[in-house]
């Protein structure tokens, strides 16, 4: 579900970003559900407005892709 989302994201961030740069979409069923000014709007939004289930949305911050900056996660687990 997550990847169809993220791949919905990467096909349209280019006009996404243009038109919405530094602003949080929210992305449902391969639907863009609306902008936002931060994440906390859009996640209040999608989970007490809209009843979505987590994993089933996807909130990212609208930049050009020579923006985005990589987060690497380490576990101390193993």
């Amino acid at each position: 579900m997550i990847e169809a989302l993220l791949d919905f994201y990467k096909e349209k961030q280019v006009e996404i970003a243009k038109n919405h740069q530094d602003e949080f979409v929210l992305i449902h069923s391969s639907k863009i559900i609306g902008f936002y000014p931060g994440v906390r709007e859009a996640y209040l939004d999608a989970v007490e407005e809209r009843n979505f289930e987590p994993g089933h949305f996807l909130i990212r911050q609208c930049v050009l892709p020579e923006d985005e900056v990589p987060l690497t996660f380490y576990s101390r687990l193993g």
